[in-house]
């Protein structure tokens, strides 16, 4: 059988996420307050971030690494500087846009919050990952003959 050698745990490492993510984000709709622009709110900060990251690292990650190695303090400032800056900052930004546009109002802080981590955690964790999974395994398993045993050998 072309499965017999794939491990279904490793697929609780994205679903789980994925799982809990929904969860919440249908427990805040029914029980607390939420709306789905906040959703939108939280997509524009988080990918806005990854995106100027993204174009930021590179011009500049390759100088960094070759200077600093990619294990060390230095490093590691270079991407947790980026992080906090933008991430935390543009979703800082992006609330007092909403806030000051009425888009948004104080009690959508939560649910804010909470849509912020929706989009790192289960679609950048979980779905994402859950598709790159699920396609490694379909190669392996239905892939043309001798996939697997070329990804067994290495």
């Amino acid at each position: 059988m072309p499965t017999e050698n794939i491990n279904a745990v490793y697929f609780l490492s994205p679903v789980i996420p994925v799982v809990v993510g929904f969860f919440l984000i249908f427990y805040w709709k029914a029980k607390r307050s939420f709306r789905w622009v906040i959703l939108a709110y939280a997509l524009l900060a988080y990918a806005g971030a990854i995106i100027i990251k993204a174009i930021f690292q590179s011009f500049t990650a390759s100088y960094v690494i070759d200077t600093f190695g990619s294990v060390s303090v230095a490093t590691g400032l270079y991407y947790g500087l980026q992080t906090s800056i933008l991430e935390v900052g543009l979703a800082y930004v992006v609330a007092r846009y909403a806030i000051g546009s009425k888009k948004m109002v104080e009690s959508d802080a939560e649910a804010y919050g909470l849509s912020l981590s929706f989009w790192e955690n289960v679609v950048l964790l979980g779905i994402i990952s859950l598709f790159s999974l699920l396609s490694t395994y379909l190669t392996i398993a239905y892939g043309p003959a001798g996939i697997a045993s070329t990804v067994r050998d290495e």
